[in-house]
């Protein structure tokens, strides 16, 4: 599974895919991001609602974010966690960013941006490797699952409670 409408370089993952023994589901309403790209049997693109989207991507094998080279990714950002959280084996081809929340070979993958064999290459490991790829997806899951929002604030509430107790000894 893959999707996103912006700032993803599809081409590097559909010449990854090409040929490998899976079938390749794009969640994507822009289809001129497709234009001159030979889109193989093994690829189908379809757009989605918003709750199929999550839908597709819980029932994914594995979830490939295929981000565009050389730019900020904030909504790859959200795509990456949404997969992580849902424990899905997780690909990103954009280390500085994603090495924030993935580290490499522990919860997930990162390929550099643009680089087909590498990309490949970390497809054939999950595919290879289900195990492995199933124990990256469950430790994914565990260090997202603190970053919600709610123990964002718990944490915030705790360092006040902690500021202001010091206040009242000092």
């Amino acid at each position: 599974f893959s999707g996103g409408n912006f700032s993803r370089d599809y081409k590097t993952l559909i010449e990854a895919v090409r040929d490998l023994p899976i079938n390749l589901l794009i969640a994507c309403t822009r289809p001129e991001l497709f234009n001159g790209i030979n889109i193989p049997e093994n690829v189908t693109i379809q757009g989605f609602s918003h709750e199929e989207y999550l839908s597709k991507m819980a029932r994914c094998t594995i979830n490939i974010v295929a981000l565009a080279p050389g730019l900020l990714h904030s909504g790859g950002q959200q795509t990456f966690l949404n997969s992580m959280f849902l424990g899905k084996p997780t690909i990103v081809t954009d280390p500085e960013g994603a090495s924030d929340y993935i580290e490499h070979g522990r919860d997930g993958l990162l390929v550099e941006p643009g680089n087909v064999s590498k990309l490949r290459k970390a497809i054939l490991c999950f595919l290879d490797n289900p195990s492995q790829a199933r124990t990256m997806g469950r430790l994914a899951h565990e260090k997202v699952k603190i970053l919600s929002t709610e123990n964002h604030f718990r944490k915030i509430v705790t360092l006040a409670e902690e500021i202001l107790l010091q206040r009242a000894i000092d």
